[in-house]
């Protein structure tokens, strides 16, 4: 039996491959590279796969036909995706798979909100309106970088705009999957929201949180790990909101004589503007390393609102939401997080954890949250996930 893992960042590579690993002796497993973007990442992306040593091939072009000719070059049993459909790769993926009796298996690689659900009927007019400049806003910011070559980006704007307005749901299509492995009862729900049927949808948790084990240490050698998203790139932020996001938590480190690591988000935004931001300053930024390493090193999470968030509450460590301009966020109080607005608040909260830790009723709160989120830290996921793909396997053969 064959599995199409297709891919298009290393996050998302280094998610599939214990899942791989985990598929019964005798399978094989192929990387197909999407990615549209630069030469460089491509090369980038392409030399991580390399190391896997897991078969690697791209795909021909950005289009239903490369995705067909994959298809029949490969002769795949399952293709699997990270990603709902965004873009015309991924739509292609899974109106080919139902074409073609190819089950297709969703293993969302973030957390899901539930506020894009029916957008369109709640928000009206003129949020569509809003939505279609930040299209064109992301459209246009990366034709200045160079970051797509502009044929792409211009089949991907024509693509989304139409996928976004096509019936009322807002930037996401969960539907058309053979089975979507959901990281715990909360994403389910969303699920639901999102008209995939119950029983569509597994709970599997995720390979990401199998790495996590609910066991904090005590130091007072403390590192603040700032892990950001790429509000600029979609249009919600200006740069100098980015600017003055990550100059604050630098001021509140700088203030409290802890050492600040930056975790840039592995695909829209880049290390070189936060590295300009902080001017050195002894902040270490990255970009590809994995996560859980930082997470590791770290002692207190700070975020607005990445899913990387949760990760740091499944290691057991403390996150705050730093949310000065009031964006839409996950996270709650009631979710065992701290909340800042202001950098002052920010730096109030960071001091009592270092001073005080974080008390047994807000662990408890984080605790509970994190098992809604994520089903079971118990290291686990990647097996059921590659028994569902056996499974998915199975049934289609019967068919």
């Amino acid at each position: 039996m064959k599995v199409i893992f297709f891919v298009d960042n290393i996050p998302i590579v280094d998610m599939f491959m214990p899942i791989i690993k985990k598929l019964p002796f005798g399978w094989v497993s192929v990387f197909v590279d999407y990615d549209g973007t630069t030469k460089q990442n491509k090369n980038r992306l392409g030399e991580h796969i390399y190391k896997t040593g897991v078969k690697h091939r791209l795909l021909g072009g950005y289009s239903k036909q490369t995705v067909a000719d994959v298809i029949v070059r490969e002769k795949p049993s399952i293709m699997v995706l990270a990603r709902e459909e965004t873009n015309m790769v991924e739509h292609s993926v899974v109106e080919l798979g139902k074409t073609n009796n190819i089950p297709t298996l969703l293993v969302p690689h973030g957390m899901l909100y539930p506020m894009g659900a029916n957008v369109w009927e709640t928000a009206g007019f003129l949020f569509c309106l809003e939505h279609l400049r930040i299209l064109l806003g992301q459209g246009y910011r990366k034709l200045i970088k160079g970051n797509v070559p502009i044929r792409q980006l211009v089949k991907t704007g024509i693509f989304r705009i139409g996928n976004d307005y096509k019936d009322g749901l807002f930037l996401s299509r969960y539907s058309g999957f053979a089975k979507v492995a959901a990281y715990g009862e909360v994403m389910r729900e969303v699920l639901l929201d999102y008209n995939v049927q119950p029983e569509n949808i597994v709970i599997t948790g995720n390979p990401k949180f199998d790495v996590y084990c609910r066991v904090s240490r005590d130091t007072h050698n403390y590192t603040i790990l700032l892990l950001t998203d790429y509000f600029v790139e979609y249009g919600l932020w200006t740069t100098k909101q980015r600017r003055n996001f990550a100059l604050d938590v630098l001021w509140v480190a700088n203030k409290l004589r802890q050492k600040l690591t930056i975790k840039v988000h592995p695909v829209m935004e880049t290390m070189g503007d936060y590295r300009t931001i902080t001017n050195g300053g002894g902040v270490s930024v990255y970009q590809y390393e994995p996560l859980a390493g930082l997470i590791s090193e770290c002692n207190i999470g700070v975020t607005a609102m990445s899913s990387a968030g949760l990760e740091v509450m499944a290691s057991g460590k403390p996150l705050v939401i730093y949310n000065p301009y009031n964006n839409v966020t996950p996270y709650r109080l009631s979710h065992g997080v701290f909340v800042a607005s202001t950098k002052e608040e920010l730096l109030g909260i960071i001091e009592g954890i270092i001073k005080n830790g974080v008390n047994e009723g807000q662990k408890k709160l984080a605790s509970d949250f994190v098992q809604k989120q994520v089903y079971k830290l118990d290291g686990k996921s990647a097996e059921r996930i590659a028994d569902l793909i056996v499974s998915l396997v199975a049934s289609s053969k019967e068919e």
